[in-house]
């Protein structure tokens, strides 16, 4: 008997009469949306006969009820039950606590206080539907918390008004592997609605999934290929789902289909056009050899194993941190052989007059690797970029060989590998580029972790082919998080010059990342990984950063010689994109928060590396242009979560002169560089112009003050000029300590020096 999939969609605006909470715009439309998405007669998998919708007062407690339960029992085990609730959730206010209801249509709050089971209950819905289902079960959830306009009496003071999120997470997590879900259950008290979509936030993300956004290389959206595509929106809070396995790769709705390689489209009644695509699937060749990729993986960096530890190598060249001295090859090249389980390996210097071993391991002889790699120089051109590895035989034709390009690294090496077996070999060019980035990036202990290297190879990935599957995907940014989760925040003091010893101080901080309190540089090629993926890449990084900042420095401060005063401004750095993102703003609110810092105690420094622009598709928000609509961006958040911005590295990337014109900062951080300009002391003037009188600085907060980073004695331009040019803050080696995680004072003797060097060489001493 063919699988039927059972469908129940219900959409509430308005619950019981009784329910004095202001009704959604919205739901009944969006359930309405969902069913059409899942029955249309082309795109959709769901019969009509077997998927019932309830609307407004058709949505009673009874009907809702009913049709749950029948459709529950009436499956078999290879059958599957879709929910779509839409509407308002409420958490009781008597026990049980955590027991939430879905408001449906006739609910009334006074029956449900003597009597629960008169209401909709998630318990209803867990202990007499999906657990009652024989086979899998989806539930998605696009609800509004309600428990602020619902007067049921007093809470118990124990349990959260704003955790209905968490209950239902916790509720899902009891359930057997068989039943998945995707619930949306902000806190805050208002819907999550949207007039510009006319959808609930969650919903208008999921009907873009359905209608191709979503959908997987053959054209069709499973359960499983919906929460990854919602999962990547910006939605705040972050949508929470479960997907467990047992059917979660079901289609539900198909809305493209591959011909020949020609392109169609898919149409509904009367011809209406449902989507246009180009049928010929956009694959790598990653994706045929996925898990024996993983396996690679696993293999060089220790599945399971997530100790990250600085990472040495003696010739990165992008932009990962490098050690001091040389590096002895053996141990990572014994780690590479036996990752593809090659007999041996070897790596080859080759130069216009000789080759060179620097390293060979396991069962390979020199005379082979040379013999090679001779007939690798006859015949393939090394300096080229359309291939990385070449596979051929030894020169009795006994063994196979793969030679592997160190482009990637810079390096121009060599690697040899001797019989890889043929499932290896045949990853192809994606195994040469992870043999070549690997060997660049790992270090020379040989053990399992690595989280650097694992995130250059996999970001190497999808440098070259453009973009890597999904597991990949989620793998390097779970290898992310570790990895920024195993820096620690440093503070830099900024300088506020006097050439009175007594009138010269700390001014504010700057949050720096490091691998380790005594590193004297960030790990660039760790934090500038990001660039190369998604938003969430950025967002993940900026988040992490700016609340570990915060709480850290908060610590260091209570423990400083000001503890009992209020702290001095922090400033953190933060990308264009995360100011753009809710996740962040509400992270970094509620890091302020819990930390107790005052109003305008926190400096977001704005990315030199990030251009103020739209990307392709949001042209529409950025309106009437780029500037004005970040500016009233920016505007928005200082007011919101009392705030103060930056402009970081100017003179460098796109930290422009524009910027400073246009942009209402409180702070300018003039980069070093600028110092070795031949017209230095000229841009000075006319950034230190710039920030008094740029448009908006009347309604400022605070008065503009231009910092100069990275000073030190022996700078081409001296002290005493830059502050007879307006500079009166500095920042760098001019303090004559490293950044720290603790907060230290400067010592009497520094403040003299400093003076001594900000006055004009005939004031006298």
């Amino acid at each position: 008997m063919a699988r039927r999939q059972f469908g129940v969609v219900i959409g509430v605006n308005a619950a019981g009469g009784s329910v004095k909470i202001p009704p959604l715009a919205y739901a009944e439309a969006d359930a309405s949306s969902i069913y059409d998405a899942l029955t249309d007669e082309v795109t959709g998998t769901f019969d009509p006969a077997d998927t019932r919708l309830l609307l407004g007062s058709q949505a009673t407690t009874r009907a809702v009820k009913a049709a749950v339960r029948e459709a529950a029992i009436s499956a078999s085990p290879s059958d599957i039950l879709f929910v779509y609730f839409a509407g308002h959730a409420l958490l009781p206010q008597t026990p049980p606590y955590e027991d939430p209801f879905l408001l449906t249509a006739d609910l009334d709050l006074e029956e449900i206080k003597r009597n629960p089971d008169e209401g909709l209950r998630m318990s209803f819905l867990r202990r007499d539907v999906f657990e009652v289902m024989p086979g899998s079960s989806f539930l998605i959830l696009d609800c509004c918390h309600a428990g602020g306009f619902a007067e049921l009496g007093r809470r118990e003071p124990s349990v959260r008004s704003t955790a209905l999120l968490d209950v239902v997470e916790r509720l899902y997590e009891r359930l057997p592997a068989r039943q998945s879900a995707l619930f949306a259950c902000p806190p805050e008290r208002s819907a999550r609605e949207s007039k510009e979509l006319r959808h609930g936030v969650l919903t208008h993300h999921v009907l873009q999934a359905l209608a191709g956004a979503g959908a997987s290389s053959d054209g069709s959206v499973s359960f499983d290929h919906l929460v990854r595509y919602v999962s990547e929106q910006d939605i705040d809070p972050k949508a929470g789902f479960f997907t467990q396995g047992w059917g979660s790769g079901t289609v539900l709705a198909r809305p493209g289909f591959r011909t020949n390689g020609t392109a169609a489209h898919a149409t509904g009644p009367g011809g209406r056009i449902i989507s246009r695509l180009t049928l010929t699937p956009c694959s790598t060749p990653m994706d045929a050899s996925l898990t024996t990729l993983e396996q690679l993986l696993d293999r060089l960096f220790g599945a399971g194993a997530r100790a990250n530890t600085p990472i040495p190598t003696a010739d990165a060249a992008d932009g990962t941190d490098a050690a001091d001295g040389p590096e002895d090859p053996l141990p990572v090249l014994e780690r590479l052989r036996a990752a593809v389980e090659a007999r041996g390996v070897a790596e080859v210097c080759v130069s216009s007059t000789r080759i060179e071993i620097t390293g060979i391991c396991g069962d390979l002889q020199q005379d082979e690797v040379k013999s090679f790699v001779r007939q690798l120089i006859a015949k393939v051109d090394r300096n080229s970029e359309s291939a990385l590895g070449y596979i051929g035989a030894s020169a009795d034709g006994r063994r196979r060989m793969l030679g592997v390009q160190g482009r990637l690294s810079g390096s121009g090496k060599l690697l040899m590998f001797a019989d890889v077996p043929a499932a290896i070999l045949d990853l192809g060019e994606p195994l040469a580029v992870a043999l070549s980035v690997a060997r660049s990036t790992l270090g020379t202990s040989g053990k399992p972790g690595g989280l650097d290297a694992e995130i250059a190879v996999i970001t190497a990935l999808r440098e070259r082919f453009g973009r890597v599957p999904m597991r990949l995907y989620r793998r390097c940014l779970d290898a992310y998080r570790a990895a920024l989760g195993s820096l620690v925040m440093v503070f830099e003091p900024v300088i506020a010059l006097s050439d009175v010893p007594t009138n010269l101080g700390i001014y504010s901080w700057e949050a720096l990342a490091r691998r380790d309190a005594q590193a004297r540089s960030a790990p660039a090629g760790l934090l500038d990984a990001a660039a190369s993926w998604s938003d969430e890449f950025l967002v993940e990084r900026d988040t992490l950063l700016a609340t570990k900042a915060i709480a850290e420095y908060s610590a260091a401060h209570r423990d400083s010689p000001w503890g009992h005063d209020n702290p001095k401004p922090i400033s953190i750095n933060v990308s264009v994109r995360s100011l753009l993102k809710a996740s962040y703003i509400t992270a970094l609110a509620d890091a302020i928060s819990e930390a107790g810092i005052g109003h305008f105690g926190v400096t977001l420094e704005i990315s030199e590396h990030d251009a103020i622009a739209p990307f392709p598709g949001e042209a529409q928000w950025w309106k009437p242009d780029a500037n004005r609509y970040f500016q009233s961006r920016l505007l928005d958040i200082a007011r919101r979560l009392k705030v103060n911005f930056a402009i970081d590295d100017f003179g460098v990337g796109h930290a422009s002169l524009d910027r400073i014109a246009s942009l209402s900062v409180t702070q300018i951080k003039v980069d070093r560089a600028i110092l070795y300009h031949p017209l230095a002391l000229d841009e000075i003037d006319l950034v230190v112009k710039l920030a008094t009188g740029a448009p908006g600085s009347d309604t400022l907060l605070h008065q503009r003050v231009v910092v100069v980073e990275g000073f030190e004695v022996g700078s081409p331009v001296p002290l005493h000029e830059l502050y007879a040019h307006g500079i009166r803050h500095v920042q760098g080696y001019i303090a004559e300590e490293p950044a720290s995680q603790d907060l230290r004072p400067l010592s009497q003797d520094l403040r003299n020096r400093i003076a001594l060097l900000t006055r004009r060489p005939h004031d006298g001493g």
